[in-house]
């Protein structure tokens, strides 16, 4: 069967060559992405690199490359991560994305604003056409979580504390805040959805991307086969 990580890293690396400064994002993709990456070191050992995760940032650091914080306010030239779920896949300029499995969804959109230029690579499986269920996270301050959570619960959103199987307890970003997740319907307009959750004093982001933050989508299937989505205005 068909790597599907390993032929997105190999099919999405040489849109990283004529690039200076690199965000690269998080997850199991991205993974297979940064360790190709390392196969072509030659190719990008000159190169800056920022990341939305603490575990990206790690993986390039013992591969020797150069990893600038994202403290430091620099603009990536291209930004590539994977991504969760995405909506409206043939008509890019109405797509959404839903991001942040992972927990890094505030940096990833931080980073997703301020590039150039967004890239986005997944597996077919991930493409949403009916309507279904979908868990969305959220990121809030600590201290906010019961406020959060309770206000949520009487607008009938359910909601619940992100949790993993490996660790007991809710899940923290690497910001220090708390990861909750809500599940909503696929038929709801999500990107309306991602504005109302930003109004609710202590929600500091969602992982809902909107068509704005979306340049290129390139997917892969088990049939050997790639699909790239551009928006005309950025081919």
């Amino acid at each position: 069967m068909v790597d599907l990580k390993e032929k997105l890293a190999s099919y999405s690396i040489d849109l990283l060559n004529n690039k200076r400064v690199i965000g690269i994002g998080t997850g199991k993709t991205v993974r297979a992405l940064i360790e190709r990456i390392y196969q072509n070191k030659d190719k990008f050992i000159d190169k800056l690199f920022i990341t939305s995760s603490i575990d990206s940032e790690i993986r390039l650091r013992d591969h020797g490359f150069n990893v600038i914080s994202i403290y430091t306010g620099t603009r990536p030239e291209i930004y590539i991560d994977s991504f969760d779920h995405i909506f409206y896949l043939d008509q890019i300029d109405k797509s959404v994305m839903i991001k942040g499995g992972g927990g890094a969804l505030f940096r990833e959109k931080i980073l997703a604003t301020y590039s150039n230029y967004r890239v986005y690579i997944g597996e077919s499986s991930k493409v949403v056409t009916n309507e279904t269920i979908i868990r969305v996270p959220i990121e809030v301050l600590p201290f906010a979580q019961g406020y959060v959570m309770d206000y949520l619960k009487k607008k009938e959103i359910s909601i619940k504390p992100r949790e993993s199987d490996s660790k007991i307890g809710t899940i923290f970003s690497d910001n220090g805040n708390m990861i909750l997740d809500i599940y909503i319907n696929s038929d709801r307009n999500l990107c309306e959805l991602d504005l109302e959750l930003k109004r609710v004093t202590g929600v500091l982001e969602t992982g809902i991307f909107c068509n704005n933050l979306i340049d290129k989508v390139i997917i892969a299937n088990n049939e050997d086969e790639v699909k790239v989505v551009t928006r005309e205005e950025n081919t």
